[in-house]
């Protein structure tokens, strides 16, 4: 699927942020905190396309940000926030991203935007809810938008059978597979958008997720649709990103809170790691990925004080194998 569009380098770009995107919102102070999204768009230009962007971290964290790579492309960019596991369980993540969507087709009009150009996108469980508003039109239906509208739907390690997080809301493990009414698959249809699944290398990937994408599109093509391709980018797994110290992890974090697991060395330069969880316990977006802490020594008292903080969930000691490591990680995310 190609999403272009020709555009002035001279063109300038706008923000609004923490736009609340229910109409008739309840009386609840979650809903009024997370249900926000950040619009960033051209200015002076008409019939624009937009693309609205979900953020991943596995449903139970994760903060809205417009992407880098996206800006300054005459396009709109919308950034959204939604509720978490565990204060909120399903639906109320999928009836947040219709919610958001919903504002879009009705607002983006007003900025210069083209209601019949807006693709939905995001990555791991960002790309999950994308799925499931496209693909499974009651959600939709629920604001008066059709789901078909949806110009198309580009995703990046989506969970296309049923989420984890919502796996363990049944008390599941992580390495249970399941498809439900909550999963994208279930859902699959030949009238529906355009659907580009993109993942990592299938060795590599997380817990199967090349393989969900591979059968959510065959169960598209099945079913007669016809516009869709599966992208393996190979050599690559869900993500990893490295830092060099902990002040350079600190703004990585800032950038994306899309991290399911932190590695976290006890002797870094700038800011050694106690110093480094510290800083992540005082932020509320990140404060919830929980942290695997290494050290070639043996701290007692900083190992029950880095316990304490309820962000590191392992210590482990260098060296190790790395089937320790995995398991360690398998085992936090379980």
């Amino acid at each position: 699927m190609a999403l272009s569009q020709s555009f002035s380098q001279s063109i300038s770009y706008k923000i609004l942020t923490d736009l609340p995107y229910y109409e008739n919102p309840v009386n609840d102070t979650y809903q009024k905190e997370r249900c926000m999204l950040d619009l960033y768009f051209p200015e002076g230009i008409q019939n624009f396309p937009t693309i609205i962007w979900f953020h991943g971290g596995g449903l139970k964290r994760g903060s809205k940000a417009i992407p880098e790579q996206l800006k300054q492309k005459g396009l709109a960019i919308v950034a959204v926030n939604y509720r978490l596991h565990p204060k909120v369980n399903a639906p109320k993540y999928i009836e947040d991203a219709a919610a958001a969507v919903a504002w879009v087709f009705k607002n983006i009009g007003q900025h210069g935007g083209d209601t019949s150009q807006i693709y939905l996108c995001g990555f791991s469980s960002g790309g999950y809810l994308s799925l499931m508003v496209t693909l499974d039109q009651k959600w939709l239906k629920e604001h008066s938008i059709e789901a078909n509208q949806i110009k198309g739907v580009i995703t990046l390690s989506a969970t296309t059978f049923t989420n984890h997080t919502i796996r363990k809301e049944y008390g599941m493990d992580i390495t249970q597979a399941l498809i439900d009414h909550y999963a994208p698959v279930h859902y699959a249809r030949g009238d529906a958008p355009p659907i580009t699944l993109i993942t990592g290398d299938r060795e590599k990937e997380f817990f199967g997720m090349y393989e969900e994408n591979a059968y959510l599109r065959r169960m598209l093509n099945i079913n007669g649709h016809t516009q869709n391709e599966l992208i393996e980018i190979g050599g690559y797994g869900h993500e990893i990103t490295e830092a060099v110290n902990g002040l350079d992890a600190l703004r990585r974090l800032e950038e994306s809170q899309d991290f399911d697991v932190i590695l976290c060395d006890i002797n870094m330069p700038e800011m050694n790691g106690m110093e480094f969880i510290k800083e992540q316990c005082n932020h509320e977006a990140y404060c919830g990925i929980p942290t695997v802490m290494c050290t070639t020594e043996s701290h007692p008292r900083l190992t029950q004080e880095a316990k304490q903080t309820g962000v590191v969930r392992a210590w482990l000691m260098k060296p190790f194998k790395p089937e320790i490591l995995k398991a360690t990680v398998d085992r936090i995310l379980r």
